[in-house]
C-alpha cells in the first residue's frame, strides 16, 4: 500500500458470501460495503475443448475456463475400461484456465471425472475413446 491506500484482511471460516463493512472515522468509505464471494461454483466450470491423441500412447489434455467458478482448485481421475486407473496432470495453463491431461497407455474407452473443489463440473464425467473406429467394409 502506499499512504494514500490502505488495506483490510478478515479470515473466513467456510466458503460463503461476505458482505465487509469498511469504515474510517466512524463513517463508511467510498462503496461500502463490499461483497466478497469466497464460494464455489463447479456447474461454472467450462469444458473448452479437447485434444485428442491419434494413436494410443499420444497425449490427451481437457481444457477447462474457470472464470465464472469461484473459488476452488481442480483435480481428476481418469480410469481405462481395461487399462484401469491411469495417472494424470492437472496444469494451470492460463489465469483462469487448467489442462487435464493423460497419456493412453492402449486403445480403450476412458472416463475422465474432473472436479472443481471435489465436485463434479459440469459435463463431467467425460469419456475419450481411443479405440480404431469400426469400418463398415470390416464387418462380416
Amino acid at each position: 500500500t502506499t499512504p494514500d491506500e490502505y488495506s483490510v484482511t478478515f479470515v473466513s471460516l467456510e466458503p460463503d458470501n461476505y458482505t465487509v463493512d469498511v469504515l474510517w472515522s466512524g463513517k463508511p468509505v467510498k462503496d461500502s460495503p463490499f461483497s466478497v464471494d469466497l464460494r464455489s461454483y463447479p456447474d461454472r466450470v467450462e469444458h473448452i475443448r479437447t485434444s485428442l491423441p491419434e494413436e494410443a500412447g499420444a497425449p490427451v489434455a481437457l481444457i477447462f475456463d474457470t472464470k465464472e467458478a469461484g473459488r476452488g482448485s481442480p483435480s481428476a481421475k481418469v480410469v481405462g475400461e481395461s487399462a484401469g486407473s491411469v495417472s494424470s496432470a492437472v496444469e494451470e495453463t492460463a489465469p483462469n484456465e487448467f489442462s487435464i491431461a493423460f497419456t493412453p497407455p492402449k486403445e480403450d474407452m476412458y472416463t475422465v471425472d474432473v472436479l472443481w473443489s471435489d465436485k463434479p463440473v459440469k459435463s463431467s464425467p467425460f469419456t475419450i475413446d481411443t479405440r480404431p473406429p469400426v469400418r463398415p467394409e470390416n464387418v462380416k
